[in-house]
């Protein structure tokens, strides 16, 4: 737990030092400085942490021996037929296209948790610098990433991770109408993880143009899936065998349903919204994409309710509020601007202190916890 506050501590320390530095340069400077800790801190991690840590690293160590020919005869059929189970992949025969790649330069586990860490670090930092505007809000921005997904994502779910990576930079793609590009990232991202074919959905209400009032009316049906989350999960088994886990997860028999989640998204729908409705309207067009992703990663964080594996699918359009809110919180006076930035983060700390995992290098002696 205190790695995690370290970071915290030094990405604001490092906030107020570059004050006096270029906007530009400064706000480089900082996605790169956190970008090398997040690595750093992923790829020298223990075995243990991360839920599926250990099981990627068996995996990755049986890619080893796995022949080139045996991948590529079986790579379309394994996709088109998720529930094979061939290979120990399965739905995601790409990952095992990479984990073979990796392997053939090294089987050390540091240097594979390393690689898949910067992967997806990379795109992310790269997101943020892009469409930050400031120093602040990408300090906001990367203290709300690792508050609420970095333990998923890259730490416990590394193919969904990789997914992401490319899932990322599809919205700079769609803003600039390059919807063809974005379909071949999504394709690929699907071969690492399924997943990766939620943001389809995105492009649909993109295209189909009602992107404001899917934002302004996305709160109700939160609200009622908020309510019959408890059987939500069955759908994930009508849609695909492989997914059932999602669908009865006993997760939740041993720690709490992460309702203060839910309760922060109903805070930041609210925090984005008002300033729409006190004359600000203006500011919808010019982040028009913003808005969509956060009000898709609103209507779907109630699955987490069922599993909080779910979460890293709510990841792929969470990561447009690392952009939106501090730009929404700069929509309000200044006083209350500055308020709302210091209780936020405090927030955002706390959180980080409940419910955190330990942490431990790869040269500590920690106890296997089951698998």
């Amino acid at each position: 737990m205190a790695f995690y506050l370290i970071i915290y501590i030094l990405i604001i320390y490092f906030l107020f030092s570059q004050s006096s530095v270029r906007p530009i340069k400064s706000k480089y400077r900082l996605c790169i400085f956190a970008s090398i800790g997040m690595i750093l801190l992923s790829g020298l991690r223990n075995e243990t942490i991360g839920s599926d840590t250990y099981n990627y690293l068996m995996f990755f160590e049986r890619s080893a021996s796995t022949s080139w020919s045996s991948i590529f005869n079986t790579f379309i059929y394994n996709y088109m037929n998720p529930d094979s189970g061939t290979m120990d992949v399965g739905k995601d025969p790409g990952f095992l296209v990479f984990e073979k790649f990796l392997s053939s330069i090294s089987t050390n586990h540091q240097f594979y948790l390393t690689v898949i860490a910067a992967f997806l670090v990379f795109s992310l930092s790269k997101f943020i610098y892009k469409f930050s505007p400031d120093l602040i809000s990408a300090a906001f921005a990367l203290i709300y990433y690792l508050t609420f997904y970095w333990d998923y994502l890259p730490n416990s779910s590394i193919r969904q991770a990789l997914a992401l990576a490319l899932i990322i930079p599809c919205y700079k793609l769609v803003s600039h109408k390059k919807i063809i590009w974005c379909f071949v990232l999504i394709i690929l991202a699907s071969t690492l993880h399924k997943s990766a074919l939620f943001f389809l959905l995105f492009i649909l209400i993109w295209k189909l143009g009602f992107v404001k009032s899917f934002f302004e009316f996305a709160i109700i049906p939160f609200i009622a899936l908020v309510y019959i989350g408890s059987t939500l999960g069955q759908y994930f088994v009508l849609f695909s065998e492989d997914y059932a886990s999602y669908g009865y997860s006993t997760m939740y028999d041993t720690i709490q349903r992460p309702y203060m989640f839910l309760i922060f998204e109903t805070l930041v729908y609210i925090l984005i919204f008002v300033p729409l409705i006190l004359g600000k309207e203006n500011e919808f067009e010019k982040y028009r994409i913003f808005y969509l992703g956060s009000a898709l990663a609103l209507l779907l964080s109630p699955t987490v309710l069922v599993d909080p594996a779910v979460l890293r699918i709510v990841a792929y359009f969470a990561v447009c509020n690392c952009i939106l809110i501090p730009h929404s919180i700069k929509l309000y006076g200044l006083s209350l601007r500055r308020m709302i930035f210091i209780v936020l983060i405090g927030l955002f700390i706390f959180q980080t202190y409940l419910s955190a995992e330990n942490y431990g290098f790869y040269w500590q002696k920690i106890e296997i916890k089951s698998k």
